[in-house]
């Protein structure tokens, strides 16, 4: 399209071979989208398209979804840079009511890294984390909200602090045998930690 961007299409083929053999299934993935080169402020990839999954197992209906792989990193000034991430895939978990457990999960976060002097730095980060299941299966969003401070002592030393809080529901359905309240919490951690380069 470009010198900096390039238009790409890929179609891939995926065989999962599980050890319960009910989750069993051959994927093909068509996806299209784009390529930037690190030559501007925008740089990374993003692609969309579709999945077609085949299961082994006669009892389980194919099924076509919507997929989506976005990884961005846009820098307004040499000193700050804000990194976007989206990913949308078709799952299939072993611990579902249904034995077949399949879901759509969305991931989406952003991260915004601030140079604030040669040796302060900070990061923010927000994420999402979606799971969309059928019934009796349930849905669940986790959200979470994190910043870290960081000091450069030396080029190949850094200490720094961190927090992050977290908050997690879940939606059952009509089909769901008993209340999953107790699956929604609300998490808060502190930390510190120290980073060496070699």
């Amino acid at each position: 399209l470009s010198p900096d961007t390039r238009f790409v299409t890929e179609l891939r083929f995926t065989a999962f071979d599980f050890d319960d053999d009910a989750r069993d299934r051959n994927e093909v993935a068509l996806l299209t989208g784009v390529e930037m080169s690190a030559s501007s402020k925008l740089s990374g990839d993003a692609r969309i398209g579709v999945t077609q999954a085949s299961f082994d197992q006669n009892s389980d209906n194919d099924t076509t979804e919507l997929i989506a792989e976005v990884g961005l990193l846009y820098s307004p000034r040499s000193y700050s840079r804000f990194d976007i991430s989206f990913n949308r895939s078709f799952e299939t978990e072993d611990n579902s009511i249904d034995n077949i457990g399949e879901a759509i999960d969305d991931t989406a976060s952003i991260a915004w890294t601030h140079d604030w002097s040669s040796r302060f730095q900070t990061q923010t980060t927000l994420s999402l984390d979606n799971s969309d299941r059928d019934c009796p299966n349930v849905d669940d969003q986790t959200v979470t909200f994190g910043i870290e401070l960081n000091y450069q002592v030396r080029r190949w030393l850094q200490f720094g602090l961190n927090g992050t809080q977290e908050s997690r529901s879940v939606s059952d359905c009509a089909d769901t045998p008993a209340s999953l309240e107790e699956l929604d919490y609300d998490r808060a951690v502190i930390g510190a930690h120290v980073r060496a380069t070699l």
